[in-house]
């Protein structure tokens, strides 16, 4: 049977609302909600942490739901990150985004890859070891490589953040940092959702790029979410990723769009 292009982009899109939820669970997390729209302020000052999780509005009530919005946020000085993909409600979206003084940050594919088409596994050059992150000290660790170029101050507040989400491999979220003679040098995220499993957060330090750690990682998650049964992986590459990503099977569905609001 095929798959369509559409059926992908809205399985991608979904397996995106479930990993934003995800975040929202954290205890310094706040949900919100209207009609047709949910998001949450997770009680840090970072957009990515404060998210519209997802949008099923109409032209009639979209006016108010990003009114509302602003409000909130400004009420309790809290920048936000609104991601929208096709499924997002109403068609025009963006622009009312942006005529509501919203600004856009990025352009990303979403990407899908077949898990259940053989491919061979990327293998991570002979010194690169995988760590799965257990500990609140380790997730410290991950995060001053995700955020490499980012103060330390942030390093411990979002390690701080995913550890309250609980570092157990029952959990959705999982970590894995990959470290050169005990160095850490790259790291990556899989979440397993209800669908499909999404690879999040592929950061490799600018030291130790061009060395195929990237592509061994990410091949490392795909063999995880395969191991747990998924058929489909699903991720937004940057423009550092996209190659890569191809190459390892993921094929392109539909242009997922990044909007900030700050106070």
């Amino acid at each position: 049977m095929t798959v369509t292009s559409n059926a992908l982009a809205g399985l991608l899109t979904r397996c995106k609302h479930e990993l934003h939820g995800t975040l929202a669970m954290a205890p310094t997390a706040t949900p919100r909600s209207a009609p047709g729209v949910r998001w949450f302020r997770g009680g840090l000052p970072y957009a990515a942490f404060n998210r519209v999780i997802e949008t099923n509005l109409t032209t009639d009530s979209s006016h108010d739901a990003i009114r509302q919005i602003v409000e909130d946020a400004r009420t309790h000085h809290t920048p936000l990150t609104w991601i929208t993909g096709p499924d997002d409600t109403p068609g025009d979206l963006d622009i009312r985004l942006l005529d509501a003084g919203w600004r856009h940050v990025e352009d990303e594919p979403g990407m899908v890859c077949d898990l259940r088409v053989s491919r061979e596994v990327c293998s991570p050059p002979a010194p690169l070891r995988f760590v799965d992150i257990r500990t609140d000290a380790d997730m410290r660790t991950w995060a001053g490589v995700w955020a490499y170029d980012a103060p330390a101050e942030l390093h411990d507040r979002v390690g701080g953040y995913y550890a309250s989400l609980e570092l157990d491999e029952t959990k959705p979220l999982q970590h894995v940092l990959g470290l050169l003679d005990d160095r850490p040098v790259v790291c990556a995220t899989l979440f397993r959702g209800s669908e499909a499993a999404a690879v999040e957060h592929v950061v490799t330090l600018p030291e130790a790029r061009r060395r195929g750690l990237g592509a061994a990682i990410t091949s490392e998650l795909m063999t995880r979410a395969r191991a747990h049964g998924y058929d489909w992986a699903v991720l937004t590459a940057s423009p550092l990723g996209e190659g890569t990503y191809r190459r390892l099977g993921f094929g392109e569905v539909c242009t997922v769009r990044t909007f900030e609001w700050r106070p």
